[in-house]
């Protein structure tokens, strides 16, 4: 039967317990890691309940949580600085070019400045993920500034060799460069703002990072996903961009998937999924008619059950409370001997990136909406697959 009390025990990870009185019975397949790094056995799980209950494709890389670590280089305020900067360096230069003459301290700059770009290129060479760069058409710009940042170099070398170039020329042509150096700062602020907005609004929730995507969206199984919702225009600069999720589901999973959208109140083109969306709305932060549930936990396991490729993706506006419901519903669809706080706890954990933040997981906060899960719990095996 259901347990009564759940007991948490976090030496090694969430650990679900079911008291008997005095006496704690682990309940098999029920661990939960507290960490990101999903690896087999280290947390004493056997092969087969950690591939049937934990394993997660798409779950955050250790490159991708170097990434993470180096998040300041896509941040607003940093690409604002780096240009008040430039622009800083090249009202010195024009004092320079009034002057015709160079003076100490711009000289001291240019190579302080020309150094610490170097290390900035350097490091982002490191750490991106070029794949998804180049997708999203940021590659050009970075080019173009280090371009840019061998020009500056360039001319701040000539000028150290006397009668090399002259002075005025020298001068303009390094302002010139700056000018442009500026110009493409204002461009990558502006990558670094949807990216910045981008994970501001997923909060901690886990996103999939690589293979060219940058999405919040989280598979909680091999065969269950959740994530946000695809949006067009300017809310695709914070939420996930539409031609980005189709290209993800057409690439990764063509033609054996299914995306079911819970927004009642939410819309987006669908021809590019190939009428694969399937609209079932209720109202944000309250339970789906019970109905609803039988229908959507029916479709989603009988089209889950042809193919053991074929993946569902539940989603509803930021892709916690609502899509977490249902989610939850389709756990208890498709393992039989789990139960409600179970799979609650099995999306909570999954959908969080303790990486970004440990301070709270990412689970249906709304107790209509959990205890919904658990009248669910109780009909699920009257009701036919």
């Amino acid at each position: 039967g259901r347990p009564k009390t759940l007991v948490m025990d976090t030496s090694n990870g969430f650990e679900l317990k079911e008291r008997h009185g005095e006496k704690e019975d682990v309940i098999q397949g029920a661990q939960v890691p507290v960490f990101n790094d999903l690896e087999k056995g280290k947390f004493g799980y056997s092969e087969t309940n950690f591939e049937r209950d934990f394993a997660s494709p798409g779950s955050i890389k250790r490159n991708a949580r170097f990434h993470c670590s180096a998040a300041w280089l896509d941040a607003v305020w940093y690409n604002a600085v780096m240009i008040l900067v430039l622009v800083a360096w090249a009202a010195l230069i024009l004092v320079e070019l009034l002057l015709l003459r160079e003076i100490n301290l711009e000289i001291w700059v240019g190579y302080a400045l020309n150094i610490y770009f170097v290390f900035e290129l350097l490091l982002r060479l490191c750490i991106y993920d070029w794949e998804s760069e180049y997708r999203n058409g940021n590659v050009k710009w970075y080019a173009l500034d280090a371009l840019f940042l061998l020009a500056a170099i360039a001319v701040e070398a000539s000028q150290r060799f006397p009668g090399l170039i002259p002075v005025t020329l020298g001068l303009i042509v390094q302002l010139c460069v700056n000018f442009g150096r500026i110009v493409m700062r204002i461009f990558i602020g502006y990558i670094g703002l949807t990216k910045g907005a981008r994970r501001l609004v997923g909060g901690n929730k886990r996103r999939f990072y690589g293979e060219g995507f940058d999405l919040d969206l989280t598979y909680i199984e091999k065969q269950v996903i959740a994530m946000g919702l695809p949006s067009v225009k300017y809310e695709g600069l914070y939420r996930n961009p539409l031609k980005e999720v189709e290209r993800f589901f057409n690439t990764r999973h063509t033609g054996r998937y299914r995306i079911y959208n819970l927004c009642d109140e939410r819309d987006y083109p669908e021809e590019g999924f190939k009428g694969r969306v399937q609209r079932y709305g209720f109202d944000d932060h309250n339970p789906p008619p019970l109905s609803l549930m039988v229908r959507l936990c029916a479709e989603a396991t009988e089209f889950l059950s042809k193919d053991c490729e074929n993946v569902v993706a539940i989603h509803c506006k930021g892709g916690k409370g609502r899509t977490g419901v249902i989610t939850a519903a389709v756990l208890l669809k498709l393992h039989d001997d789990w139960y409600a706080e179970k799979a609650l706890m099995k999306f909570a954990v999954m959908r969080t990136d303790d990486d970004v933040s440990e301070a709270k997981r990412v689970g249906v906060d709304g107790p209509s909406q959990r205890r919904y899960v658990e009248y669910w719990e109780k009909i699920r095996g009257k009701v036919a697959r």
